[in-house]
């Protein structure tokens, strides 16, 4: 995506240009006024902005606080020779060129940055800007110590607008195994790991979204899913291939939960991208394993329609704590037209841990090994993983019989990391409909290269309360 950044000659030097730098880190290409080749010599100066407004795909304009507008009072009366009062205002000229892109582009990729005292024009009242210290504090958010997310619950966030890179950040202080996912450390490692192509966890992905797209084109095609809601998205790679395949009339909406406010943001930013017929109207940023019940209150009163309901990959089967629990509090936020596909990795044939690709971390990707790094104060190569890192030597904790896998360990302090399950099919179908009050309407099993794990698909609707 090509994104114009307009401003005056003032602002060139304070915020546009960190605005201009933060947006090429989120991986867009951007074009600034100030750039050798955006204003060419001998040009027109309307003509060329003409021309960018067709080039680009965006625009972000910053209304800064460039002239001094003199007015007077409504009780000012003639022949008042001073004016009464005064306010700043935006170049005219920058206000123009913003104009221009919105006709070109539409509202919503056209954004404003401006400060809250900066007088605008009265047609754009009512217009939702973006506070000029706004990078600051999404900065100061993915800086912030606590290892489950924001303070006070859950943090809804419009996501349009959220294009900052990743800082550096410290190791949670209260260790969990999903401070993994916490964070910015989290975040940049878990982008590199679901963007490399030799991940062992992204076999089989283009299975399972022709699976899902069988089962809800035989089952909820007169539904018409118009809501899609992902619980842990990662970066909504997959997510992205499934509502581009979801058989639906007229446009979606794509809302991301996950407990890393970054990654929510980027799962919103490739699906809206991905997919022209899908809209991410905002995510929320909470840990759906304790704050379920408030995650489906919001959703309740701010998402209507009929919804589906998505966890894929890995995320069911590395939950920290019971996925009884977690199961019965999605059921009974749920409503009677609400269905939800749950993808988890299952054991193949003869499956065994040392059989299991994911269980040996020294032949894993290089991006798989800075992930568990992150989490250690001390840097080394990445062959030296193994050092640190150990599989241990029990099965990881389940509600669902004849589950296994194994359990990532700190070898240090034999501190629980990460818990790799892997189901049983007939059991974990049994569990889902006699313990979580869920009815089965469809399931797959997929095979992947390796086959000691395969994936398994369920499409289940919530059975009425009794």
């Amino acid at each position: 995506m090509l994104i114009f950044v307009g401003s005056s000659t003032s602002e060139r030097n304070k915020r546009a240009r960190r605005i201009a730098e933060a947006l090429r880190r989120d991986g867009h290409n951007v074009m600034c006024w100030w750039d050798t080749g955006a204003f060419r010599s001998g040009d027109y100066t309307l003509d060329r902005l003409i021309e960018l407004a067709a080039e680009c795909d965006g625009a972000v304009f910053v209304f800064g606080k460039d002239d001094t507008v003199w007015f007077s009072t409504a009780s000012a009366k003639p022949p008042a020779r001073k004016p009464r009062a005064s306010r700043r205002a935006p170049r005219d000229n920058v206000v123009l060129e913003y104009g221009m892109f919105v006709t070109r582009h539409g509202r919503s990729r056209v954004a404003i940055v401006t400060d809250p005292e900066v007088k605008l024009p009265s047609d754009l009242l009512g217009v939702t800007y973006i506070d000029m210290d706004y990078l600051t504090k999404v900065r100061d958010q993915f800086n912030r110590p606590d290892p489950v997310g924001p303070a006070g619950g859950l943090q809804i966030a419009v996501t349009d607008y959220a294009h900052a890179t990743i800082p550096v950040a410290g190791t949670p202080p209260n260790w969990s195994a999903r401070a993994f996912y916490v964070g910015a450390a989290g975040a940049r490692c878990w982008q590199a790991v679901e963007t490399d192509p030799t991940y062992v966890g992204k076999r089989g992905h283009e299975d399972v979204a022709r699976a899902i797209n069988r089962m809800t084109r035989k089952h909820l095609l007169k539904q018409n899913v118009n809501v899609v809601v992902s619980f842990g998205p990662g970066v909504g790679t997959l997510d992205s291939t499934v509502l581009a395949q979801l058989p639906s009339k007229g446009s979606k909406r794509f809302i991301p939960i996950d407990i890393n406010f970054y990654l929510m943001v980027l799962a919103a930013k490739n699906v809206d991208h991905a997919d022209r017929h899908t809209s991410v109207p905002f995510g929320i940023c909470g840990d759906f394993e304790t704050g379920m019940s408030e995650i489906t209150k919001v959703l309740n009163h701010q998402a209507s329609g009929s919804r589906l309901f998505l966890m894929l990959g890995g995320t069911f089967g590395n939950i920290e704590g019971s996925e009884a629990i977690f199961l019965r509090a999605l059921r009974s936020g749920m409503r009677p037209t609400d269905t939800f596909v749950l993808d988890t990795f299952v054991m193949g044939d003869r499956y065994s841990v040392s059989a299991d690709a994911f269980s040996n971390l020294v032949k894993q990707p290089r991006s798989v090994q800075e992930f568990f790094w992150s989490r250690f104060p001390v840097r080394r190569s990445t062959k030296d993983i193994a050092g640190v890192v150990s599989v241990g030597t029990e099965r990881p904790p389940s509600d669902i019989g004849d589950t296994r896998g194994f359990t990532f360990v700190a070898k240090a302090t034999g501190q629980p990391l990460l818990h790799v399950r892997r189901y049983d099919v007939r059991s974990l179908a049994k569990f889902l409909e006699l313990n979580s009050f869920y009815k089965i309407l469809d399931r797959a099993v997929i095979k992947t290269a390796n086959k000691a794990v395969s994936r398994a698909v369920f499409l289940l609707k919530p059975k009425p309360s009794s």
